[in-house]
């Protein structure tokens, strides 16, 4: 059901002023829930003005690349960017990225006006059917060492390559060399030191359902809750919030979706320590006296301020400054 701008400004405030669920909405207008959840949080997001010009919306070839970047690139979710960049088509990105991987990885800017829609050109037909072949001045050298150079090193240090970092490896390679999948592949599994992938487990990696679309809703309180406390909440105390608001969640599950999120903590400022071992022997602390009870087999320590003379006990406290040039330190007497 397509909605007219009054109508969903009616929808949006009900969601925001009387508290009127998604679900309820999207069952009273006949709508499905995605589309009326995606145009209310495009509205709290950006405004509700973004719902009045959707439809005819100008996207330039930067923008579009940008947006299909994040998601075959950046791993992001869809919908978490058509909201961030103020995309008002639930669909619109997700068919960008369609076309984008139909047409050889490149970006087809779409023409305005009568003359858009024109034959496309021998280039793209190429592209298209078989993308681009090595050249003698682009020798297929250079694309092994690249490609190796590029798989090399996510296996660097003791931790193994995960399968989503070698798909999305392989990836950018296909779109940075404009050279085919088998190639790739074949430059890949042929040498032994380099993590092995085949196309099979290439294609369901790349197109996997992301696992935590079920969880937006938790990610969005997840995120209320931590903006509410200053962003001073670390996942162990969101999870204990959480379960105080009525969520039945797992502290890993709070962390992952919090790493997702790139929500971290503020942490202190670490105490200043001073300590480096016994550099010239110790001093008698004469403002504390021993007391070793032998029955319980335990020391007790009683504070002594008493003196018979002057300058017999001295104390002393150390503080520390942060300035613009460095740090100082107090140390009165």
């Amino acid at each position: 059901m397509k909605f007219t701008y009054e109508q969903k400004v009616e929808i949006y405030n009900r969601w925001k002023y009387k508290y009127e669920s998604i679900t309820y909405l999207s069952k009273e207008y006949k709508s499905n829930h995605e589309n009326v959840r995606h145009m209310i949080y495009l509205a709290d997001r950006h405004g509700i003005e973004i719902l009045r010009h959707g439809k005819n919306r100008y996207y330039s070839k930067e923008f579009k690349k940008e947006a299909i970047d994040r998601v075959l690139i950046g791993n992001e979710n869809i919908l978490d960017v058509s909201l961030d960049l103020g995309i008002p088509g639930l669909n619109t990105l997700r068919q960008w990225v369609k076309n984008y991987v139909n047409n050889g990885y490149n970006v087809i800017e779409k023409k305005r006006g009568r003359h858009g829609k024109k034959e496309k050109s021998k280039d793209n037909r190429r592209i298209i059917s078989g993308e681009r072949e090595i050249t003698s001045t682009e020798p297929e050298t250079y694309y092994r060492e690249r490609i190796l150079k590029k798989i090399g090193r996510l296996s660097n240090g003791a931790r193994k390559a995960r399968v989503e970092e070698i798909a999305t490896a392989v990836t950018e390679l296909r779109h940075e060399l404009k050279c085919s999948l088998e190639f790739i592949l074949e430059t890949i599994n042929s040498n032994p030191k380099l993590p092995h992938i085949t196309r099979s487990t290439y294609y369901y990696t790349i197109s996997k359902e992301d696992k935590d679309k079920k969880n937006e809703e938790l990610m969005e309180e997840i995120r209320n809750i931590f903006n509410e406390h200053k962003q001073r909440y670390g996942y162990r105390r969101i999870t204990l919030e959480l379960k105080r608001r009525g969520h039945e969640c797992n502290h890993k599950a709070v962390k992952r979706l919090m790493s997702k999120l790139y929500l971290y903590g503020k942490t202190p400022r670490a105490k200043y320590k001073s300590y480096k071992g016994d550099m010239n022997g110790t001093v008698k602390n004469l403002l504390l006296d021993k007391n070793i009870d032998e029955v319980k087999h335990k020391t007790y320590y009683d504070r002594n301020f008493s003196t018979t003379t002057v300058n017999e006990k001295w104390t002393t406290d150390v503080s520390e400054f942060h300035i613009a040039s460095g740090k100082l330190y107090f140390s009165p007497i």
